[in-house]
């Protein structure tokens, strides 16, 4: 049985301070990403938590099984992932755009490691890949669902484009990418071919779109539906402004202040809002060339806007607001030398400080509008707004001109429920009539304000004794208004908890299902903890509370609550059981990683399986040789140090369906590998003519080594395809420069140094205007010849013993003229010419006669 996992259900009532994030991103290749990441893995989430990191950021916790290791040291029994946002008690803290993981979720996660030194995914939801599934079955991986939907560009400069992958082959190219080889890139599917399950569209009243519509929602804090500012766009004749403080410069041939001026000019420019942003001085800032802004949303964003808010929350055109109180645009050093785009990028990242919402994360939906959370690569629209864009400003600052405004009326209260127990809640609401109406609340008679307790409606109290509240209606118009009367909480004595009843929902589920259990018990504030098995069972860690979410598991399983309060129990709850229905077992792939060890090295041997009650037995030699079984290995992974090249299998049974074989894997053994190192790369020649052929040359040390040619300067090329040998000709039409990567079966890949190859415009290949001349001396003396050589500069020569083509016995050195030793018998030489183009030329044989006799001096 799998690990089981759990999530408690909580509300948040009251919003005391937070801040919202949107950003934009220069989205990497898939090799960019893979050579970035830390560390890969294929992981299934089991639960999160929330951590405080400092006084102004908390994080979320998310808790992984890892299923597969490509790349990186990760633990593989439980890898923590730390997001950033979440909630404590009444403070939150949200980044739209970060990833989540919900318990049982699978996915292929790149990661990075945040200032902590806890690993994080890569770029927020740059580095998530969901497996999903279409209509049809066809297995897909996706990035960017939801709220974690990506917008950027890529390196080039044009509006990214998220695609889908085929999962097997993705797969293959991530494992052979974090290898240190080059993967196929053919993984990308057609999307005319995925069919999707339709989507249930939601309901929208016949009034049509209302200013929550557009917001950027922020979760459940205090109900509020979105951020926006308060009292300065959104009242009769308008007259109110933000100014933004602009904090260094924009580098990369764009001009900042011009792209924040023209998304600014976007906004203002609308009739039906009173929208009026500027820049001078003010707490609000743009700051340019900002990495350290950016780094909050990850390593690609190149935009990022914070927004701070605040309670108490208020009331407009029919939803619950929380209020702005300051906004941090930033952009990333140099990101563009386009200024279009520059534009674009401020125009978005100010359309988050308004607090409005990604146009294709909602109803109503737009996929052609400066705030799609994925840029259409077919119409880059600078700082222009489309229609969306327009509706969503016009509606969320629309004053209302003309409205007639109504006085406050005499408000309501009711307390729900009217009578709690000790250190439990309840929930103050208001209703009252009026234009812009807000609530205060208070203790004890109407009229008596010493002891205000909070605003907005509805309102969460936790007395500790019976208390009396009434709340105070104010408006935009005509005075405020007490309640005619007082509510009571009132606050009951501790009842002893004396039963427990739990239920199942559904009590059947299908494998790595999930089920909703239910506890009922009764008695003051009961606390509930979950357990597995009959009593006294084994407790389910982090399972409390009334209500839990169970996933993950595989067969079925029995539950119980046990309930306690401060005066009684505990008191077991029934027993519970969710059934699972029985799953075929089903092998998606087994591997040994490594699969090439040195010997006395150890590799795990694994298999991914699915199924109910799932057995292993592992074998040694081929698939289907039952033979020789391994001792101990009946798991889905075990450790092995064969000492030769050995060859496995592993059989998978389970409750239903089986037995199923995988496929037979290999473990090379060598007796020593040795890391690749001293990489050299040579040409010859070095310069050619055009149309000329020169021969690139590569050594290096290590074990098997595998070899990839590039052009260009190392680290960074463009790889030759097919160039896989250690040799290469090539004809380059200009000057290039080339490298060569070397891999082996160990360490990491090393790069050469970079060799250039001239490309002349005009090479003249070698020849010999002058021949060597023959000659006779006496017995005993020396012989000096010479060639005339010619062709392209520079030349090369070398002198050799004996007839032409003879090349056992060198001479001299790289000279036109060479001069023997004192010769005593008849000796012959030749030369051959060498030049930067065409072949080396062989000079005719020189003869050297030696006479007897002595050289008469000569008188005079």
């Amino acid at each position: 049985m799998r690990k089981l996992h759990s999530a408690s259900i909580f509300v948040c009532t009251l919003l005391v301070a937070g801040n919202a994030f949107a950003a934009s991103f220069i989205v990497p290749t898939d090799r960019e990403l893979v050579r970035a990441a830390k560390a890969i893995v294929i992981a299934t989430a089991q639960g999160s938590y929330a951590e405080r990191v400092d006084e102004r950021m908390i994080n979320t916790v998310y808790l992984f099984r890892v299923d597969e290791v490509i790349k990186g040291e990760v633990p593989l029994q439980e890898l923590r992932v730390a997001e950033p946002g979440g909630m404590i008690g009444t403070e939150g803290i949200i980044f739209p755009g970060a990833p989540s993981y919900a318990p049982g979720e699978r996915a292929l996660v790149f990661l990075d490691v945040n200032k902590q030194g806890d690993f994080r995914t890569w770029s927020m939801g740059i580095g998530k890949f969901n497996f999903v599934r279409d209509a049809h079955g066809k297995r897909l991986l996706m990035r960017g669902q939801g709220d974690e939907a990506v917008f950027g560009w890529t390196a080039a400069g044009t509006p990214h484009h998220e695609v889908i992958r085929a999962e097997e082959k993705f797969l293959q190219f991530v494992r052979d990418e974090a290898c240190g080889g080059v993967g196929d890139t053919d993984y990308l599917v057609d999307e005319s071919t995925v069919v999707w399950q339709p989507k249930v569209k939601a309901n929208v009243n016949g009034s049509g779109f209302h200013a929550c519509d557009y917001a950027s929602g922020i979760g459940g804090f205090a109900g509020a539906c979105g951020a926006k500012w308060k009292d300065i766009f959104d009242q009769p004749g308008g007259g109110g402004s933000v100014s933004f403080t602009l904090v260094g410069s924009q580098s990369g041939g764009v001009n900042g202040p011009t792209g924040v001026d023209a998304g600014m000019a976007a906004w203002n420019s609308n009739p039906l809002s009173n929208v009026n942003l500027g820049t001078g001085s003010g707490s609000s800032q743009i700051k340019f060339d900002d990495n350290a802004g950016t780094g909050a949303c990850g390593g690609a964003a190149v935009g990022c806007a914070n927004t701070g808010f605040s309670s108490p929350s208020f009331t407009f055109d029919g939803g619950t607001f929380a209020q702005m109180v300051q906004v941090t645009v930033s952009f990333k050093v140099g990101f563009t030398s386009n200024q279009t785009l520059f534009n674009q990028v401020a125009c978005h990242e100010i359309g988050h400080g308004l607090g409005i919402r990604h146009s294709n994360e909602g109803t109503p939906n737009a996929g052609t509008a400066v705030m799609m959370s994925v840029a259409n690569a077919s119409s880059p629209f600078g700082a222009n707004l489309m229609s969306w864009d327009i509706d969503a400003v016009q509606t969320m600052y629309n004053p209302s001109p003309g409205v007639t405004c109504t006085n406050v009326g005499v408000p309501t209260a009711q307390a729900n429920p009217p009578s709690i127990a000790s250190g439990a809640s309840s929930q103050l609401s208001a209703s009252a009539t009026g234009t812009g109406v807000t609530y205060t609340w208070f203790t004890g008679s109407p009229g008596d304000t010493s002891t205000q307790v909070g605003t907005g409606s509805p309102l969460t109290v936790s007395p500790t004794v019976t208390t009396n509240y009434w709340v105070r209606a104010s408006g935009t118009c005509g005075p405020a208004q007490n309640s005619a009367s007082s509510v009571t909480v009132t606050v009951q004595t501790c009842q002893p908890t004396t039963t427990v009843t739990a239920s199942a929902n559904p009590p059947s589920i299908s494998p790595g299902g999930q089920s909703v259990l239910t506890a009922s018990a009764n008695g003051t504030n009961p606390q509930i903890q979950w357990y597995t098995g009959d009593p006294p069972g084994q407790i389910l860690n982090g399972a409390t509370g009334v209500q839990i979410t169970v996933s993950g598991f595989d067969s079925t399983t029995k539950f119980f609550a046990k309930a306690t309060n401060a005066c009684g129990g505990p008191v077991n709850s029934n027993v519970v059981t969710v059934t699972v229905a029985c799953q075929n077992v089903e092998i998606s792939s087994a591997f040994a990683l490594p699969s090439t060890i040195t010997a006395g090295a150890t590799t795990t041997l694994r298999v991914n399986a699915f199924g109910t009650g799932l057995t292993y037995q592992w074998f040694f030699g081929t698939k289907g040789n039952t033979s020789n079984p391994v001792p101990g290995a009946t798991s889905f992974q075990f450790s092995a140090n064969p000492t030769q090249t050995t060859t496995f299998w592993v059989r998978v049974n389970g409750q239903c369906g089986g037995p199923v074989d995988s496929d037979t894997i290999t473990v090379t053994v060598v007796a020593q590998c040795v890391n690749p190192s001293g990489a050299v790369a040579t040409a010859n020649p070095l310069t050619i003519a055009p149309g000329a052929t020169t021969n690139l040359s590569a050594t290096a040390n290590g074990t098997g080594l595998t070899f990839q040619w590039f052009i260009g300067t190392p680290p960074n090329g463009s790889a030759i395809s097919g160039a896989t040998n250690p040799t290469l000709a090539q004809q380059p039409a200009a000057t290039t420069t080339y490298f060569v990567r070397v891999s082996g079966q160990c360490g990491s890949p090393i790069d050469s140094n970079a060799v250039t190859v001239t490309v002349s415009a005009a090479c003249v290949n070698p020849s010999i205007a002058t021949q060597p001349a023959s000659k006779s001396i006496f017995l005993g003396t020396t012989a000096t010849l010479t060639v005339g050589g010619a062709g392209t500069a520079p030349l090369h020569y070398q002198w050799f013993e004996g007839a032409t083509g003879e090349t056992s016995k060198p001479r001299g050195t790289d000279s036109a003229s060479f001069t023997s030793g004192p010769l005593m018998t008849r000796t012959q030489y030749w030369v051959r010419v060498t030049g930067n183009c065409g072949q080396p030329v062989f000079s005719n044989t020189a003869t050297v006669d030696v006479k007897s006799g002595r050289p008469r001096p000569v008188k005079h």
